[in-house]
This record gives structure tokens, sequence and C-alpha cells, in this order.
């Protein structure tokens, strides 16, 4: 479950990467994002749940749920 959050966030757009020290070409400053960037695919995640716990978790994460 710690790495779906993690997966999640990077998804919604969050920085997880350290840029190269030397890149070849110009980067923005701070962390790298998932690229392509591609708006919604983080609503279009679906979980599947075998027991009530796992389905009420999905739920929490915002993630869509499949029995």
């Amino acid at each position: 479950r710690r790495h779906t959050e993690v997966l999640l966030q990077v998804l919604e757009g969050e920085g997880f990467a350290e840029p190269n020290p030397r890149p070849m070409f110009p980067t923005p400053p701070g962390l790298l994002r998932l690229a392509p960037h591609s708006p919604g695919l983080r609503d279009r995640i679906w979980w599947g749940a075998g027991s009530r716990a796992t389905a009420e978790w999905t739920a929490e994460q915002g993630m869509n749920l499949m029995s």
C-alpha cells in the first residue's frame, strides 16, 4: 500500500526523480515528474479488492474499485 500511495502521487504530477547534475538539455528546477504527464490518469486507476478492508482502503485513496 505504501508503494501504491507513492505511485498515485507520481501520477498526479509530483516530482520524484533527481535531475542529472550535468544534463544535455536544460531541466526545470526541483525534482522531475513522470513524462509524458497524462492529466487525469490518476482518476482512471482501478484497484481489485478481495476483502472489506482493502475495499475501504481503496475508497480512502480515491480509486475505482474492481471487486
